[in-house]
């Protein structure tokens, strides 16, 4: 394909960049706007990487991927590997679909009292203790990737760092974007990667992509003085309700809370307070399961928003009405992990490479349910 067609690629994410990915491998010259969104699903300090689906397609590629995560840089360099331990309540093992860890031993409730003392277990069936699932350094790897690949096609890719205020339509041709420094960029075709913000980006011209906004709240904890062992130990997680996962590396513990939030009707909103009660549910998960956290300095509290379809499947739509306009996601909550091989995925997707070969039907299946646990059951707020 010749290098002369130029695409602009909107957003630094987890799609955004295997997007850039796709288009240079297929001889564009891309036109990378990038902008740091600290509310944005991609700017999560981590991500837990694991192969254990039930679906064999996705099973495929993230075993792909982990073994890129593993061996192949820069991906090696953000990747470690962690203890965890995952909860059920009897309840949840009768609704669980999928399998949480494909190499989990039983653990003991003792045992777990014993590493975590107060712990609240008395809903709890069952215990299964996994010797390393993998943890991959997310926002640290992302920045880290816009540098390389910046670097190595330095002569068809240039980044700008703006945010994208509006569309360039006319006569229903998407021509270019306007940029909050007043420029205008136009290509032959526009890709919006931007998750929560796509939505709001189309509405300005009465158009809309088939995907829900969804949030999810984090805390971040700092252990003090005396309390550095508490990074040492293993990541929590009980489906439906949350995850801890201690950071070694950042000096900070996290806390995601698996109650997400549906954003259908309403705006993500600019700047949250740290007491607000959208964060009560973080904090009960910490006092439950590992209570010596409550006593330790809370460093941040924050809602990440991302794109969710129902079935939580990657997407790349035509925008109906806007020609030359197409948007990608799928949940970098869930898709991060996927990275390495995410560009082979797009190649097919957005026709820049033969149909049927990498398998975007199988992974796009509205039948399969990606991660049940994310599907907002409430409106914000």
């Amino acid at each position: 394909m010749s290098s002369s067609r130029a695409v602009v690629v909107v957003g630094a994410g987890v799609f955004g960049i295997a997007a850039v990915q796709a288009y240079l491998l297929a001889g564009f010259r891309v036109i990378w706007i990038s902008d740091e969104d600290q509310v944005a699903a991609s700017s999560g300090e981590c991500r837990i990487v694991r192969d254990a689906y039930v679906d064999p397609t996705h099973r495929q590629f993230a075993g792909q991927a982990i073994a890129a995560f593993k061996t192949e840089s820069p991906y090696k360099s953000f990747y470690t590997e962690r203890e965890w331990v995952v909860m059920q309540t009897e309840q949840q093992q009768q609704q669980q679909h999928q399998s949480i860890s494909s190499d989990g031993e039983p653990m003991r409730l003792a045992v777990f009292e014993n590493m975590f003392p107060g712990a609240n277990l008395a809903a709890i069936n069952s215990i299964t203790r996994s010797p390393s699932i993998g943890v991959v350094a997310a926002s640290e790897l992302r920045r880290a990737m816009v540098g390389e690949i910046t670097r190595a096609h330095n002569h068809r890719v240039t980044v700008i760092k703006a945010e994208v205020t509006d569309i360039v339509i006319e006569n229903g041709l998407c021509k270019g974007i306007d940029l909050s420094e007043g420029s205008e960029i136009c290509a032959d075709e526009i890709i919006l990667a931007t998750g929560w913000k796509t939505n709001a980006l189309l509405a300005k011209h009465d158009l809309k992509a088939s995907y829900e906004v969804v949030g999810v709240t984090t805390l971040g904890i700092r252990p003090g003085a005396g309390q550095e062992y508490l990074l040492s130990k293993p990541i929590i997680c009980v489906p439906g309700e949350g995850e801890i996962i201690p950071l070694p590396k950042d000096g900070i513990i996290i806390c995601n809370s698996h109650h997400s939030y549906s954003f259908a009707s309403s705006r993500v909103p600019d700047k949250l307070n740290p007491d607000d009660k959208c964060f009560n549910e973080n904090r009960a998960f910490i006092a439950k399961y590992w209570p010596e956290l409550s006593k330790c300095e809370l460093v941040f509290a924050r809602l990440s928003c991302d794109a969710l379809t129902p079935s939580q499947s990657p997407f790349a739509i035509n925008v109906e009405g806007a020609e030359r306009l197409r948007v990608v996601g799928g949940g970098s909550f869930h898709y991060f992990k996927f990275l390495p091989v995410l560009s082979l995925v797009l190649t097919e997707a957005l026709g820049l490479g033969p149909k049927g070969v990498v398998g975007w039907e199988a992974l796009t299946d509205t039948m399969s349910l990606k991660h049940r646990n994310l599907i907002p059951r409430r409106e914000w707020p």
